[in-house]
């Protein structure tokens, strides 16, 4: 190995000549004070001497390496190969989880998009059935509606206003009508006769009462002494409608254990006491009997 020489005292001329002039040369100065370049003189010198020995010993280690750095060196040789095949497994796996990331990313995309369609049709359908329901039960409540406007007209017309408008006998009503859809044959008769009398003349209406009252019983026979909001409802309307066509009769209740009366209770049985009724009496404006009471006696 070459080693540059440093020295280049060719590149400075000291010129020690005077001047033709007389005037003194100035000399060159390398910008360093007498007295540190004195100082500097023996380290510069060693150094310089050193220098030419390291820079061959280096040259000598790159051409002739030490068998510890050529084992390092062949170590380090078989390695790379290793490390490179390492680093490219590594790369491939690393490649491979990116495209099973896609993947899974793609899935979940997918899912998302079939859990919003999901989503969208169960609202759809739910929204068609509460709609489909809305409109169901409106239906239902206009059909119940009018099949009570219905039954509400039929039962005017076959009972009358006024016994139609009495809440109190709401069940009792509606037992009698129930009655006439199957055909009993004493409910027929009484609603027949409550129909008449909504149109019976003057002179047709108090014979009618007391058909009214046995037709009443045969629908309820009255058996016992209790209270009876039907048949007091009843009479009161009777009682009403006599009084519009300007009448003065009256009804009279016959009830079971009543003392058999001959001018007030009609009977074939033998007996003192009144058991069933049949009727009632049907009293003239004197108080005299029109027409008696059907009864049973014991």
């Amino acid at each position: 190995m070459e080693t540059e020489n440093f020295d280049n005292t060719e590149d400075i001329v000291l010129d020690d000549k005077p001047r033709e002039d007389g005037l003194e040369v100035e000399q060159p100065s390398l910008g360093i004070p007498d007295p540190a370049v004195n100082l500097l003189s023996p380290q510069l010198e060693q150094l310089i001497e050193t220098l030419p020995v390291v820079l061959d010993r280096l040259d000598k280690l790159t051409q002739n390496p030490t068998p510890a750095i050529v084992d390092r060196q062949d170590e380090s040789a078989d390695l790379i190969p290793e490390l490179m095949n390492k680093f490219g497994n590594a790369v491939e796996k690393i490649s491979g989880f990116d495209d099973r990331l896609e993947n899974i990313t793609e899935q979940i995309i997918n899912l998302h998009a079939q859990v919003e369609d999901f989503k969208s049709t169960t609202v759809e359908i739910a929204e068609k059935q509460i709609a489909a329901k809305t409109l169901e039960t409106t239906e239902t409540e206009d059909q119940k509606k009018s099949n009570l406007d219905q039954e509400s007209t039929w039962e005017i017309l076959l009972l009358g206003s006024d016994l139609c408008h009495l809440t109190s006998i709401s069940s009792e009503r509606e037992k009698l009508m129930d009655a006439v859809k199957l055909g009993h044959p004493a409910a027929i008769g009484l609603v027949g006769h409550l129909m008449l009398m909504q149109i019976a003349s003057d002179s047709d209406l108090p014979p009618l009462l007391k058909e009214i009252g046995e037709s009443y019983y045969r629908w309820k026979p009255k058996k016992e002494d209790i209270s009876d909001s039907f048949e007091e409802a009843i009479v009161n309307v009777l009682h009403k409608r006599i009084t519009e066509v300007g009448l003065r009769n009256t009804i009279e209740i016959a009830r079971p254990g009543d003392r058999y009366d001959a001018s007030r209770h009609l009977t074939s049985d033998r007996g003192i006491e009144v058991t069933v009724v049949h009727g009632w009496s049907v009293l003239r404006e004197n108080r005299k009997t029109l027409t008696k009471a059907a009864v049973s006696l014991r």
